[in-house]
């Protein structure tokens, strides 16, 4: 059985730039305005101080940040609290062997190794339609199967499921990234 609860959380982000000429950016890094969610704090840096335009999507909620930037240094800060409803599950009815027979079946004859990962990311790019608001934070892997439709996490999710479930230690890694030019 499930039921809402509210969850408080925080959420911090911080990047640093070092731009080599003058830069456009379009930041997705506030926190959505939906109805499952109560922003509590909210607070924007940018060094140096910049003007910036907002947009939020009425359809969605999500809010855009966009600023044009010189060269030099640049850092945005952004830090919120936000209250969300989400429901509760009773986690001693969800200990389940989550979709191993089906990965066995669909995915366990082909050859082991990378053939296989790539088999199960060509599946799901041609099985799962990508559909904003389909799922939310509680969707499962199986829910995504089942419905064959989703977001980028639950595309990431169900890929790491079917190699769990084939003995691949697949592991999902979120974050942002800087290269170094060669």
């Amino acid at each position: 059985a499930t039921s809402p609860v509210s969850v408080r959380m925080q959420v911090d982000c911080n990047l640093v730039y070092q731009l080599d000429g003058d830069c456009e950016f379009v930041f997705l890094i506030h926190a959505a305005l939906d109805t499952g969610q109560t922003l509590l704090e909210e607070a924007v840096q940018i060094e140096p101080p910049l003007r910036y335009l907002s947009y939020t999507d009425e359809h969605s909620g999500n809010r855009f940040m966009r600023l044009s930037a010189s060269a030099g240094p640049l850092s945005v800060s952004y830090h919120a609290v936000v209250d969300r409803m989400i429901d509760s599950v009773d986690l001693n009815t969800q200990e389940l062997a989550v979709l191993g027979p089906v990965a066995q079946q669909m995915f366990g004859t082909l050859p082991g190794g990378h053939a296989r990962v790539r088999a199960i990311c060509g599946w799901i790019h041609d099985h799962v339609a990508y559909r904003v608001g389909s799922t939310t934070a509680t969707t499962t892997a199986r829910d995504v199967f089942l419905q064959r439709s989703g977001v980028c996490r639950d595309y990431a999710h169900l890929a790491v499921t079917f190699c769990r479930a084939l003995n691949i230690p697949a592991r999902l890694v979120s974050a942002y990234a800087h290269f170094d030019e060669p």
